[in-house]
């Protein structure tokens, strides 16, 4: 029930769960996952907050050896990630297939994350067993203040002005797939004009499914 409870982020459930003695470690599941991995990996940060307050094992792994570390920083939970952090966890943990938190937050587009990771002694230069670098994969989808700040970490400083198109159309869809279509709406509001100028001519299958996001966040947004 505490399980269920942490992936729909009911609060006062998991409270009242808690209260009443449920093991808050439970993870009797095929994919080893307990309340505060089932709230994080749903994007219920609250929940996992609370979890993590209650005295949540942040340490237990999954069946591929993720932590809640590892998806706080792969979904770009900062808060949470901050209070992971005054447990001593290993910045450069990595699952079963080689990922660090350093590189889930790059591949996700996570800035903050990743600068919060870098300052705190993460490895730059780790690969997973794809032979991939959190560097690699930001060139690979070219965010550009990503690469920025893994080359040069010191000197480096955030400029809004290079989030790439792609970079925003992730950030909507991330919005959407969060269930934050009020945001998700304005988001893809202020890119059409540029979604029009850039795909309408070559891609008109990209730009409908878009449009399509953009619809259905109004849609989601207004019930």
């Amino acid at each position: 029930a505490l399980q269920w409870a942490g992936y729909m982020g009911e609060v006062k459930v998991i409270e009242y769960l808690i209260e009443k003695g449920a093991d808050i470690n439970a993870h009797h599941t095929p994919d080893k996952g307990t309340p505060l991995t089932y709230a994080l990996q749903n994007n219920k940060p609250e929940a996992a907050i609370v979890l993590i307050n209650a005295g949540a094992d942040i340490f237990i792994e999954l069946y591929n050896k993720t932590t809640a570390f590892h998806i706080a920083a792969q979904w770009g939970h900062m808060d949470v990630l901050e209070l992971l952090f005054k447990q001593n966890p290993d910045v450069n943990a990595q699952t079963s297939e080689g990922f660090t938190p350093l590189i889930l937050a790059a591949y996700n587009n996570h800035y903050e994350v990743c600068k919060f990771l870098i300052d705190h002694g993460a490895d730059t230069e780790i690969k997973d067993t794809y032979d991939q670098t959190a560097l690699s994969y930001a060139k690979s989808l070219d965010y550009k203040n990503i690469i920025g700040l893994i080359e040069d970490p010191e000197n480096f400083v955030y400029n809004p002005d290079e989030i790439a198109l792609s970079d925003r159309i992730n950030e909507g869809i991330q919005l959407f797939q969060y269930g934050e279509y009020e945001k998700a709406a304005k988001k893809f509001d202020e890119m059409m004009p540029y979604l029009k100028t850039e795909y309408g001519g070559n891609d008109t299958t990209y730009l409908t499914k878009m449009i399509l996001y953009a619809a259905l966040s109004h849609e989601f947004s207004d019930n």
